[in-house]
């Protein structure tokens, strides 16, 4: 709080920084004794080993030990390498011995390229991750975000699949492989600083350590940059190579679009992130970590006034539509694209992203497009020119009034995440043709001015692959039989479901009567599969429960609203 006798402690890995910052009692940690390491690293290497292996490899694990030099992310880092190395993992012990004097006698111990000695223990675990799949890419893509950054790890996963990393089988989930790769890098320690969820221990978001940041940077070989841009002066970065295919922008006060930017043609990646209208002290504080975490092949645009705006700043920010539209024309490789660009809530003459450019249809390569938040009422039809496209989040979107009505030609769409979209009253019904989706974040049944070109119950029929998807609406239902066409417990890859039903302001009366029974024919009838895991009933006005509820033996989570 600054009052006489606070005290303020300064980290860091350059002494310069310390002198820098005046220090007046400058500590110098030193690695770690010997025995003090010894017993850090023997709890990595050894966790899940039999005493009959310990016996065998403890000489060799002494020896690994040494060549870390006493720092504990060494330790960390080889030891859990050593740790995988198990016979539970279908090593027999003599594969296991031979395995671990493998990585005694590697050369990669006389690597001296990167500072505090700590290539060689990151590098050795990095060659050891499995070499018939993608999970080096996934890793070293990581170094397109800041130090100290906080991942999301969906996000991420997300990149990953723009970028082509997550081949699957034909009876696989690239998303499960893409969460069988994090938990690789996690286990691996190349993630660190977790965020679970308090329901069921799953990780949401990490961070890498400064020091596998700088690992990252070195085996991407160039190819992933980070630049700060002020307003002092045209940024020039071109300079940079053309080995570069993502790149993150941060922009800070009055800081405008470096033009020479545009001769990054061959780019995958490109995260902007627009802080040039932020009070720093308020920025971190901001909800926009699902935006960072985004991987390769991204466009990620952020350029959020709002809450910590700086009112010095000038109106126009750093990001407009007609930025985007030659964005879109000079960046065909882009694999996905994210613009995110919060309400501004205290500054309505901001020129502002207002609508996305028709020329988007350019981004044929498009993976995964990322619209969330922004103050658009509608999407141009060109999008549905992106036949690639497999992911598209128009969450918060409140402003957001329809979706373009050729969007089934949209065949290999994944993921419709159109969440808090309280303006989206209707859906096309070209979304009946979308018969690759996994998830539907909000299904809306009718709605439209003219029900003909509106989504009806039984357009969920086609869609056998969905996972996730919430029903809105319901009141909408003009009879039963249609919700008994539907056949919802015939689709046995759903597990996370939401019904809807319609709001009565008055339940006393003989509409609220009426409300009641229909809920409870049409609820009875939207019987979903027996394997369903999470279950959502909002606005239900029946008095009984459906029959089906003491099925659903997966079921972990009922919420009622």
């Amino acid at each position: 709080n600054g009052l006489p006798g606070s005290k303020i402690v300064v980290t860091t890995r350059n002494v310069s920084v310390a002198r820098m910052m005046r220090s007046t009692n400058i500590i110098s940690i030193k690695p770690l004794p010997e025995d003090e390491f010894w017993s850090l690293f023997e709890r990595f290497a050894f966790f899940g080993h039999s005493s009959v292996d310990r016996e065998k490899l403890e000489p060799i694990a002494r020896q690994i030990a040494r060549k870390c030099k006493g720092l504990p992310l060494a330790a960390k880092v080889t030891g859990n390498l050593l740790c995988d190395k198990r016979t539970g993992n279908l090593l027999s012990s003599k594969s296991i011995v031979n395995e671990w004097q493998r990585i005694l006698d590697s050369e990669v111990w006389k690597v001296e390229e990167i500072k505090q000695g700590l290539l060689a223990p990151l590098l050795l675990s990095y060659n050891d991750l499995p070499s018939n799949s993608m999970v080096k890419r996934c890793f070293s893509y990581c170094a397109v975000f800041p130090k100290d950054y906080n991942m999301n790890k969906r996000e991420l996963i997300n990149l990953w699949m723009a970028q082509g990393y997550l081949n699957a089988d034909e009876d696989e989930e690239m998303e499960m492989i893409g969460e069988e790769y994090f938990n690789i890098l996690a286990t691996r320690s190349f993630f660190q600083e977790f965020e679970k969820d308090d329901d069921d221990d799953d990780i949401l978001r990490c961070k890498m350590h400064d020091i596998v940041h700088d690992f990252a940077q070195f085996v991407s070989r160039k190819e992933c940059l980070w630049v700060e841009i002020n307003g002092t002066k045209e940024l020039v970065i071109n300079f940079f190579g053309e080995k570069v295919r993502h790149i993150g922008l941060n922009f800070q006060r009055g800081a405008s679009f470096p033009m020479s930017f545009f001769e990054f043609d061959r780019l995958r990646s490109l995260l902007i992130y627009d802080t040039s209208h932020y009070n720093p002290s308020l920025f971190q504080s901001m909800a926009i970590s699902s935006a960072y975490s985004l991987v390769n092949a991204v466009l990620y645009l952020v350029s959020s006034p709002g809450l910590g705006i700086d009112d010095e700043s000038p109106s126009n920010p750093s990001l407009n539509s007609s930025i985007l539209r030659e964005l879109f024309s000079k960046l065909a490789c882009l694999r996905a694209l994210v613009i995110s660009q919060p309400s501004p809530i205290f500054r309505p003459d901001l020129n502002l992203i207002r609508e996305i450019p028709e020329n988007v249809e350019k981004l044929i390569h498009l993976k995964y497009l990322n619209l969330s938040g922004l103050r658009i009422e509608s999407l141009p039809e060109t999008l549905c020119e992106l036949y690639n496209l497999q992911k598209l989040d128009i969450r918060r979107c409140q402003d957001l009034r329809e979706l373009p009505t050729g969007i089934g030609k949209l065949k290999n769409m994944r993921s419709l995440l159109n969440g808090d979209t309280s303006s989206l009253k209707y859906l096309p019904i070209g979304i009946s043709r979308l018969t690759s989706l996994r998830t539907l974040e909000k299904f809306v049944v009718g709605g439209g001015v003219d029900g003909n070109n509106t989504c009806r119950l039984e357009s969920l029929k086609n869609l056998q692959l969905l996972r996730e998807c919430r029903v809105e609406g319901l009141s909408n239902v003009s009879h039963v039989d249609e919700a008994e066409r539907l056949q919802l417990y015939n689709k046995k890859n759903l597990l996370r479901l939401g019904l809807q039903f319609g709001r009565v302001a008055d339940g006393e009366g003989e509409e609220g009567r009426r409300k009641n029974e229909n809920d409870e024919q049409l609820l009875e009838a939207l019987q979903p599969p027996v394997n369903v895991e999470e279950l959502w009933i909002v606005y239900y006005g029946g008095n009984i429960f459906p029959k089906w509820l003491t099925l659903l033996t997966n079921l972990r989570d009922l919420n009622l609203d």
